[in-house]
Parts: C-alpha cells; sequence; structure tokens
C-alpha cells in the first residue's frame, strides 16, 4: 500500500497565503529529498556524507572523461561528412529537471518558423515500447504516456497546438504539426531511422519521393553525454537557482560532467534571469581540446543566454482522444482561475519542482491556501494518487472552492482520469523567452550544412 503524503501545518505566524508542502514519502522521494540536501546545501561547506562519496566521484570523473575523450564525434563538414542534417543537441550538467525540454520546444518552433525543417529526437524515458521493442517510433499527439514516455509526448502536443507551450506566432499550427517527434532507445538508430526519410516532414511531398532526408535540423532532447552519437551543435541549459550545487560529481554531487564542460558547448541557457547569470559568474573559452569544434564553426556563442519560463495560463484537462491534435486549446487566466478558490494544490513530478511552484506563489490570492505536493520524477501518476489528496486534504468538490493545478509535463498522464476526478484538474501553461541571438549557432549551422550541400551536389528542395 502506498504511503499517504505528510502534511505539514503552516505556522500560524505565516500570511493567510500560506504554503503548506506536502511530499510524496515513497521510498524514491525520500531517497531523492535526501540526496539533494546534501546535493544543494544550504552553506557552501561539503557534508560528512559528501566527503564518504568523494573517491566514487573521482572514479565516476575518470571514466566520464575517458569515455568523451574515446567515442566523442562531432561532425565536420568535409568531404566525408555522411550526415545530410544538422544534428544539435539540447541537454545539461546536472542531474534533474533544468528546463531543456521548454527550450527545444522553443527552438524547434523558431526554426520552423524561418521555414526549416525540423525533426525532435528522444531517448522516451518511461516507454513501455522502448522497454519492450526498443525500435524507433514517431510520437502522435494521441498516444498513450506510459507507451511512449511524457516528455516525448509532451513535445509532440506542444508542437502540435494542443498545448499552451509557448508557439510562434509566425508559423501555424499545421506546420508545426508537422514536425515529428521520434522515441529510440538507441540514439543512434534513432537518428538514422530519421534520416533515412522514415517521417515525412512537408506534408505535399510525394510518398513516391526517394530522397533519403528531408531534415534540416535533428533536435536531440537530452543525449549530451551520450557520445556514441555524433553531433554538430551542442545546447546546455543550466538551473539559474540551483546553479552546479556542491560543485561534486556524481553521486557525491549532481554534475553528469564537470563544469568545465561548458567551454567546449557552442551555447549555454541560464534557466533564470539576468541576476542569476551573474551569481553564477560563467567564464567559458573555446575548448583547446576539441580542434574538431572549432574547424566546424568559426564562430562560436559570444557568451550565455537566459531564458526565462513564465505562465502564462491554464487549460481544464479533459479525458484524452485520438483527435489531440486538432484540438485547440484555451487559455484560462490564472489570476481569474484562482480568485475565488480557497485551496490550491499543486501537484508534480519533475525533476525541479520548487520552480514549478515558485511559478505559482504570484497567482494565488490572499484569502487561499497554497498546498505543494512533489512526486519523484517522471511519476506515473494514477486515479488514486488524487483521490487520495482529496480525502487527506478534505478537499471541498464545488469549482469555486479547490482546485489542482499541473505542469503541461505532468498533464500527460493526468488527462486520461482528470474526468473521474471531483475536484478540476487545470494544467498551468508557460511561455519561454530566449533572446535571438541563442539561435545563432544553430543558424551558422545550417549555413554550412547549405554550402556543404551545394559542394557535394546534396542540397534538398525547400518547402
Amino acid at each position: 500500500m502506498t504511503e499517504k503524503p505528510a502534511i505539514n501545518t503552516p505556522l500560524a505566524s505565516k500570511p493567510a497565503a500560506a504554503q503548506e508542502h506536502i511530499v510524496a514519502h515513497s521510498w524514491s522521494a525520500r531517497l531523492e529529498r535526501f540526496l539533494l540536501r546534501h546535493w544543494y546545501p544550504i552553506t557552501p561547506r561539503l557534508t560528512g556524507f559528501v566527503r564518504f562519496l568523494l573517491p566514487l566521484s573521482c572514479l565516476f570523473g575518470y571514466v566520464a572523461n575517458a569515455r568523451r575523450q574515446r567515442q566523442r564525434r562531432l561532425l565536420s563538414f568535409g568531404p566525408n561528412r555522411s550526415l545530410n542534417a544538422l544534428v544539435v543537441v539540447v541537454g545539461n550538467i546536472t542531474t534533474g529537471g533544468t528546463g531543456k525540454t521548454p527550450l527545444l520546444i522553443h527552438l524547434a518552433t523558431q526554426l520552423r518558423a524561418r521555414g526549416l525543417r525540423v525533426a525532435v529526437l528522444s531517448k522516451g524515458y518511461g516507454s513501455q515500447h522502448l522497454r519492450d521493442e526498443g525500435q524507433p517510433r514517431r510520437v502522435a499527439a494521441g498516444d498513450d504516456p506510459r507507451e511512449v514516455g511524457d516528455e516525448p509526448l509532451l513535445i509532440t502536443r506542444a508542437l502540435a497546438g494542443s498545448s499552451l507551450a509557448d508557439t510562434s506566432r509566425d508559423v501555424a499550427h499545421s506546420e508545426l504539426a508537422a514536425i515529428p517527434v521520434v522515441v529510440s532507445k538507441d540514439r543512434c538508430d534513432g537518428l538514422d531511422f530519421l534520416l533515412a526519410g522514415n517521417c515525412r516532414i512537408n506534408p505535399s511531398q510525394s510518398p513516391d519521393d526517394n530522397r533519403v532526408s528531408e531534415v534540416d535540423v535533428v533536435l536531440c532532447d537530452d543525449g549530451l553525454q551520450h557520445y556514441q552519437m555524433p553531433r554538430d551543435i551542442e545546447y546546455v541549459v543550466v538551473d539559474g537557482k540551483r546553479g552546479f550545487g556542491n560543485g561534486c560529481l556524481l553521486p557525491a554531487g549532481p554534475l553528469r560532467e564537470s563544469v568545465s564542460r561548458l567551454a567546449s558547448v557552442h551555447q549555454v541557457v541560464v534557466n533564470g534571469s539576468k541576476e542569476d547569470l551573474l551569481a553564477l559568474d560563467l567564464n567559458f573559452r573555446c575548448d583547446d581540446e576539441n580542434p574538431a569544434q572549432k574547424n566546424s564553426f568559426s564562430l562560436l556563442s559570444s557568451g550565455p543566454a537566459t531564458m526565462q519560463v513564465l505562465p502564462v495560463g491554464a487549460t481544464r484537462l479533459l479525458p484524452a482522444s485520438s483527435s489531440l491534435a486538432a484540438v485547440d486549446v484555451t487559455s484560462v487566466d490564472l489570476t481569474q482561475l484562482l480568485s475565488q478558490i480557497k485551496q490550491v494544490v499543486a501537484v508534480t513530478g519533475t525533476g525541479n519542482p520548487q520552480r514549478f511552484f515558485s511559478g505559482i506563489e504570484p497567482f494565488i490570492s490572499s484569502n487561499s491556501s497554497l498546498h505543494t505536493i512533489a512526486f519523484p520524477d517522471h511519476h506515473p501518476f494514477t486515479l488514486q494518487d488524487f483521490l487520495g489528496l482529496v480525502e487527506q486534504l478534505n478537499l471541498d468538490a464545488e469549482d469555486t472552492q479547490s482546485v489542482f493545478l499541473v505542469t503541461e509535463k505532468d498533464a500527460v498522464k493526468c488527462r486520461a482520469f482528470a474526468a473521474e476526478l471531483p475536484v478540476a484538474i487545470y494544467s498551468v501553461g508557460i511561455q519561454v523567452h530566449v533572446p535571438e541571438s541563442a539561435l545563432a549557432p544553430i543558424l551558422l549551422g545550417v549555413d554550412q550544412l547549405q554550402q556543404w550541400r551545394d559542394a557535394t551536389g546534396s542540397s534538398l528542395a525547400g518547402n
């Protein structure tokens, strides 16, 4: 039997809009909380637990660096190039959520608005299909999240116009729906699947067209440390609030690679404000040990960019259907929605739940209470999870008294049972703000790709 979440009663001295932090006490949630306390300490001193793990971190760093030196394959636009597309990895060097998925969606829509043919590749964490078969598969907006994974389905729905996630005003939803999202256990196999012409991007293209590929840019969701996969450009997203924690590699800290790895990527995007960027004090130089990077691109990013992910509204969840791609999402103003609500229950299963909770707080009225529930990342939400919270919190079933709020990543799993809940559940949409300069590495890469195509006779016809 699943242990009920523990509720901490707010102190009487707190304001009317008190927060009540509720955390799912599963073994994975307890382990996650324990590690986070040591990885992101309040004081800069290393705890005894971290010091005990430092030898393992040294071993981890040695193995990771050896794999990187042995397997890293940044492409060049020379005569031996085999891929007729630009491969862009959007990843991070820390565990947990940093905001790479919202950035990837933003990049996809911005590139599509410029007339480029874009595809998305994901490993599909938690996908039943990949556990059973493992073969590359295209994701549809009406797929079951248990079958294809929550993040690939979120990306697909956002690019199909069935989400409040950031989209470009300059490109129609029908064009965004033409952006294929592919999941594959092996990212190299997924890349081959995309470039072999298995996913038509131009809807007007004849099925008899035998061109090998019609992709300009492949955006890879995560996979920065998957060095077997060739790539042209690397984007790294850094959490502006959390930063790099205690600065230690796994398992003593949150780092998958050392901070010096940022010197070799083409664009660092800090998820936060300019103040967060200044507090991180990031200084880079071109990686002298990576001549392939220098040879591929004569101009690298001039410095890190900032990204702000802000709530833009909410939409009430309805049962899933096979025609989700054709559904227009109507946003409800969060302030108006929550103005008469007495109890707001924010529930999420993301890598950094506090970012979601902090984004909601400004919309809570002084007469309301906010309950925050953090489940483990990628938690497979069920109806019983929410019914248990309704009972435990004694939520009023009237629409004007209480409401559940979830992220769009969680919403793809909650939609199937939302209609069975006595309390309304809304998905909070987001909007991503990134400076235009952050696109520079990709646009430069596309120009060099086209020069290579012209020189080799591999150019593909435009849309």
